[in-house]
């Protein structure tokens, strides 16, 4: 009985040295990938990502100002209703927005906006939401938000001017990501108006984001696209109005 399990155990010590020698045999057999080999593959992968990546980049900067564009839209115009049933109101004169921005105008625009609007600060009166902004053409439209210009910003990075209401409208415009670049009118700066009635509609974009005096350049990148039918609005525009760069 001994001889035989000792037999066994050296059959079992002799196949366990076979197969270890076999493994490490096949082991030294393998073959790795050189430094040039994996070199080329570095480079090649980054020479596709060099290509995919700004696309990816630019499309995602387009759905961020689309997105903050919407929710922009959606936001303003729930503020105005909830204005209009607070002061029992059906006009923007009657809500105090009519004349011109003096401390009694401020008073009220600050305190409706501050019980209507989740805002992080007001900017009237100071200069830190004052920065440039810029045409698509990439020329200067002069600094906005600045001191003298009633303005303020929201706790989700918006930052909003408002002017006085007058002939039938009131200037509103909006930076959908703040003071964070392109800072370009059409892009993520955009121009609405609100009517006597505080509803908010597209004002300008394509148009106005090219020059002052409306010359169009067609060799910007990115596509043309009606603010109106971003917004979904249920209103129609004249679409040489209203067209939006992005």
């Amino acid at each position: 009985m001994r001889f035989v399990k000792r037999s066994i155990t050296l059959l079992s010590l002799i196949s366990f040295r076979n197969q270890n020698s076999l493994s490490v045999s096949n082991y030294k057999s393998l073959k790795a990938f050189t430094l040039a080999e994996v070199l080329v593959t570095l480079g090649i992968i980054g020479i596709v990502a060099a290509i995919t990546l700004p696309t990816l980049v630019n499309k995602y900067q387009k759905k961020t100002y689309v997105t903050g564009l919407q929710k922009f839209y959606t936001q303003i115009s729930q503020v105005m209703v909830s204005m209009k049933h607070q002061t029992s109101c059906e006009d923007m004169s009657c809500m105090g927005f009519e004349g011109s921005i003096n401390s009694a105008w401020v008073e009220n625009a600050t305190k409706l906006f501050q019980e209507n609007y989740h805002i992080l600060k007001f900017c009237y009166g100071t200069s830190t939401c004052e920065y440039e902004a810029f045409f698509i053409n990439g020329t200067s439209s002069g600094k906005i938000f600045t001191a003298n210009e009633f303005s303020f910003k929201t706790t989700d990075g918006f930052i909003i001017k408002l002017m006085p209401w007058n002939d039938n409208w009131s200037s509103l415009t909006v930076d959908v990501n703040g003071s964070k670049n392109p800072n370009v009118i059409g892009r993520d700066i955009h121009l609405f108006r609100i009517n006597k009635q505080g509803e908010v509609h597209p004002y300008y974009g394509y148009k106005y984001a090219q020059t002052q005096d409306g010359v169009l350049t067609l060799t910007y990148i990115g596509k043309l696209i009606p603010i109106y039918v971003i917004l979904k609005a249920p209103h129609q525009m004249d679409l040489t109005a209203v067209q939006l760069k992005l």
